[in-house]
């Protein structure tokens, strides 16, 4: 899989990739530490995965604190 991850991210995990399928569901589950004192940013990329080519569908930018108070 390509990324187009910048200097202040690290990549912490990918899902599996769901075959042939416009609504894929995604079983894969990530633990990550929350630290309320701390500004945590996620960045959620989606990709299409072809051979040969891998397409950047979309992508989302958001903090732990956003989800945590969802």
């Amino acid at each position: 899989m390509k990324s187009t991850l910048h200097s202040n991210y690290v990549g912490y995990g990918q899902t599996e990739v769901v075959d042939n399928n416009l609504n894929p569901k995604w079983v894969k589950h990530f633990i990550l530490e929350y630290f309320a004192d701390q500004t945590q940013c996620l960045l959620f990329e989606v990709w299409d995965e072809d051979d040969p080519d891998s397409e950047l569908i979309g992508k989302a930018e958001v903090t732990m604190a956003d989800i945590m108070q969802a």
